[in-house]
């Protein structure tokens, strides 16, 4: 029943190019944002940046993927991440007992 519906799911699914974790890019002036995804933006063909809009306040962070040189048929990307996690870990930090790290 499983390989069947998987099959049915690779057939008949729309496939997504440009997902996150893989080296194809989104769409020039596309904008794409989920619960658990970071927001998305398509700057230009080959440049997106992303945030992740939820952990921002907590622990600032932008990343920037550019598309680079394809190898054959490979497709290729460069990314370019910033997080500064101070904010958190100073969150996190305290002398009581139950926390997570030492300020010292």
């Amino acid at each position: 029943m499983i390989l069947i519906f998987l099959v049915g799911s690779i057939a008949i699914g729309e496939t997504r190019a440009w997902d996150s974790h893989s080296a194809h890019l989104i769409q020039a002036q596309r904008w794409e944002v989920g619960v658990f995804q970071p927001f998305r933006y398509g700057l230009s063909e080959d440049l997106e940046y992303s945030v992740h809009p939820v952990w921002f306040f907590v622990m600032p962070n932008i990343s920037f993927k550019r598309s680079q040189a394809d190898l054959g048929t490979f497709k290729t990307a460069t990314r370019f991440s910033m997080v500064y996690p101070t904010p958190l870990l100073n969150m996190v930090s305290k002398d009581d007992i139950g926390w997570l790290i030492d300020p010292n």
